[in-house]
């Protein structure tokens, strides 16, 4: 019981350092098809110069 709760906590404290470590496997793993592609998408979803829609700030 103990050794699962501190197992728990390790984690949460260690939560920021995890998710860099998977984000970097993750971007390491994808080729540069998929990162063009999703490139292309958020440019065309928010890159509003370009895209012709009147918008100054988009609130995430």
């Amino acid at each position: 019981m103990v050794s699962t709760v501190l197992f728990f906590v390790i984690l949460l404290v260690n939560k920021d350092k995890l998710t860099e470590i998977a984000s970097k496997s993750i971007k390491t793993q994808a080729d540069s098809e998929s990162k063009t592609s999703e490139s292309a998408f958020l440019d065309s979803a928010y890159n509003y110069t370009q895209n012709g829609l009147a918008y100054e700030i988009t609130f995430l």
